[in-house]
């Protein structure tokens, strides 16, 4: 395989027929190499939650499901274990579980809207009693049962020290309901409650919660963000994750076309970071910007920040993010470096 700074080379012709070649990729007679796959690609896959749900058409919280535990399975599984899932009331219970149905494929028990990671330390509790060691627990809920709803429990699953891998489907709002404004619903996002009338259109600036720094104060030995636009990050992250032990948290980014009223391929930030206890960390956010400078439609939380990283790598406060800029990722081959900010790029395990 020869490589080049090019996509493709000069077309040539054979037989009468115009032929391309692609170079300068990690793909082998129009295959991906194993080793660049994702487990999705895969058919050795678990397919954790399969076909038959009733979802809408689109939805990033079905495919964000899937890609973590099935991630999140592979990884027990390779250390000679099994999984467990608790699962809090919302869209991904409702339109997975209508009784008597379900399209689940492990051991799933479904929970209240806001008790999930209590359950689940209920769970990890009675496993170790047990002695079963090889049952890992994950536990997972929307941002209304997770932001809000959830909040308490999920902050005393972090002050205890359970050993359960937390995941938040963040799509914004209480989509289940009607398209309610959440804690994690950015500024000036119009939802049910937050119309886009008036003069400050949207949802309230400097209103919500930012979990994944709040967890962080917990001094938990894993917190990261992902979305589900990156599946190797995603996927890395979630295998990562599974490989350590106590309290861990991964807030993903999941679209609703039908909630947020648009498709979700419209380009917005979403910096996407992990972070590890025990690294050096000083970050705040920077000053709001005025509701009036960011349009009624945007989707983004319109904030950056300067952070002190590990070792001897520092971060200086970058340029303020718009709709459509995009956030720069290391080569997935980097050396892990556990950083603590919302915008920079950051290392992940390799």
């Amino acid at each position: 395989m020869t490589t080049s700074t090019t996509a493709t080379t000069a077309p040539q012709q054979s037989g009468g027929r115009t032929r391309f070649y692609q170079v300068g990729s990690f793909a082998v007679g129009n295959r991906l190499l194993p080793e660049v796959r994702s487990l999705q690609s895969s058919r050795e896959r678990n397919n954790t939650l399969t076909s038959g749900h009733r979802a809408c058409q689109g939805c990033g919280e079905a495919l964000g499901a899937r890609y973590v535990l099935d991630a999140a399975t592979a990884a027990a599984e390779r250390a000679g274990g099994s999984l467990v899932t608790v699962n809090a009331t919302g869209c991904l219970e409702v339109f997975s579980s209508p009784y008597p149905e379900s399209a689940w494929r492990l051991p799933w028990l479904h929970s209240l809207f806001g008790n999930a990671p209590a359950v689940a330390t209920g769970v990890a509790a009675g496993l170790r009693a047990k002695g079963r060691d090889d049952i890992r627990v994950v536990a997972q809920g929307g941002d209304g049962g997770t932001v809000d709803i959830g909040f308490g429990c999920l902050s005393g699953m972090f002050e205890r020290g359970d050993d359960v891998l937390y995941i938040c489907y963040d799509n914004e709002a209480y989509m289940n309901t009607g398209v309610q404004r959440s804690g994690a619903t950015p500024p000036a996002a119009r939802t049910a409650t937050t119309q886009a009338v008036g003069d400050a259109p949207g949802n309230v600036f400097g209103q919500g919660k930012d979990v994944p720094r709040i967890a962080m104060a917990h001094e938990i030995p894993y917190v990261a963000t992902a979305t589900v636009a990156d599946l190797h990050d995603l996927e890395r992250k979630v295998t990562y994750a599974m490989g350590l032990h106590g309290p861990r948290y991964i807030h993903v980014l999941v679209p609703c076309p039908l909630g947020w009223g648009r498709s979700p391929l419209t380009p917005c930030a979403s910096p996407d970071w992990p972070w590890s206890r025990g690294s050096s960390r000083s970050s705040r956010p920077s000053t709001a910007r005025s509701p009036g400078s960011v349009p009624s439609a945007a989707r983004c939380r319109w904030r950056t920040t300067w952070c002190s990283s590990a070792a001897s790598r520092t971060c200086s406060a970058p340029p303020r993010m718009s709709r459509r800029s995009a956030v720069s990722r290391p080569s997935p081959t980097a050396t892990f470096v556990a950083t603590a900010c919302w915008g920079i790029p950051t290392r992940y395990p390799s």
